[in-house]
């Protein structure tokens, strides 16, 4: 990584790693556990697979070089 230190490289390769953890791949995006302040739904909780933290991972995988 030409744009990273090693020391920033190992450093985003461990915050990659707790990434990986929330990765489903049978959706093939990131879960995180539904959180709301109350309105403008009526769901309880659960699971969701946001499009922005999704998106963040793919570049990060994009970033990290691995093949």
């Amino acid at each position: 990584m030409s744009f990273m230190t090693s020391t920033e490289y190992s450093r985003f390769m461990k915050a990659l790693e707790r990434w990986n953890e929330r990765y489903d791949p049978d959706i093939c995006m990131i879960k995180e556990p539904f959180h709301s302040p109350g309105y403008h739904t009526t769901l309880k909780g659960g699971w969701v697979h946001p499009t922005r933290s999704s998106l963040t991972y793919a570049v990060a995988l994009l970033d990290s070089g691995i093949e």
